[in-house]
């Protein structure tokens, strides 16, 4: 009878001579190409690492850098005489089956990074990868794979995490500034402003806010918007006291005729329709309460 696959079969391993892990004490180390992922974890010694075609960066103690399949790379020292790093390896079939753990949108993000994936651990993550690289590589030298493999899965699961969480799947200042834009828009002002001061908000032209609104959110801005106002509108139609009149002109039109048109489009009713409804909801849900 045919054995399932493993995924975490050694048998396919490229790099035969270290399996799961190595250590290097070194000045510097030439341009080189791997087919496998790769995290370095530079413990002692500051270097200036060079990626592919002109990324450049400087990598000083405890930090963590990841590298892909078919990255070349070289590190040059450059405050000592030597530096020493330790390389974790996983095959493609490993990272892709522990990425699918995380996030099903995981391993596409982290096969299609640009710049040089790092992070920097805190002193008791860092504590620990440092105990479970050396306790890998005892099990290796030894040639105990059972435990070594026992060590290195759970590893390789958390150095995958913590990549996912700081580095790739991270919000960047201009992720920040963003959706802080976006909650700002979702206040009574900005709902019912004009499009073109929340525009001037964003601080952006009106073709760049409108690309990389659709990036973020996956809807026009003028779609958002237009369904912010109908949310808000319905929240308003509650207060027995506003005319349809009165919602249409906070909301910022100008045609009362064209914001029932609006209206209906998202809701399927009209707003005398909808107020109707919600009213009936409420009077039966005070009567059964």
């Amino acid at each position: 009878m045919q054995q399932p696959y493993n995924i975490f079969s050694r048998s396919n391993f490229i790099k035969k001579t270290c399996k799961f892990s190595a250590s290097y004490e070194a000045h510097s180390i030439q341009m080189h190409k791997h087919s496998f992922w790769k995290f370095v974890f530079f413990e002692r010694g500051n270097v200036r690492h060079y990626l592919n075609e002109g990324i450049v960066n400087d990598i000083d103690e405890g930090t963590i850098i990841l590298l892909k399949p078919n990255d070349s790379h070289e590190i040059k020292t450059r405050k000592a005489k030597t530096h020493f790093h330790v390389d974790l390896y996983a095959n493609n079939a490993e990272f892709l089956a522990l990425c699918e753990l995380i996030d099903k949108n995981a391993y596409t993000k982290f096969l299609n990074a640009q710049a040089l994936m790092t992070i920097k651990p805190d002193e008791n993550a860092l504590s620990y990868i440092k105990e479970r690289l050396s306790l890998i590589q005892y099990y290796q030298k030894i040639n105990d794979e059972a435990h070594a493999l026992s060590v290195y899965i759970p590893l390789l699961a958390e150095m995958i995490s913590l990549f996912w969480n700081y580095c790739v799947n991270a919000r960047n200042d201009a992720d920040e500034n963003f959706y802080n834009f976006l909650a700002k828009i979702n206040t009574p002002e900005y709902v019912c402003a004009p499009l073109e001061k929340i525009i001037q908000l964003s601080g952006y032209s009106h073709s760049h806010l409108c690309k990389i609104f659709k990036q973020k959110t996956g809807q026009s801005l003028k779609d958002y918007h237009t369904q912010l106002k109908v949310e808000y509108a319905v929240s308003l139609l509650l207060n027995a006291q506003l005319s349809i009149l009165d919602i249409s002109t906070a909301l910022g039109y100008s045609s009362l005729s064209h914001f029932i048109k609006i209206f209906k489009a998202h809701t399927s009713l009209t707003p005398v329709q909808y107020r109707k409804k919600l009213i009936f909801n409420r009077d039966y849900l005070t009567k059964t309460i």
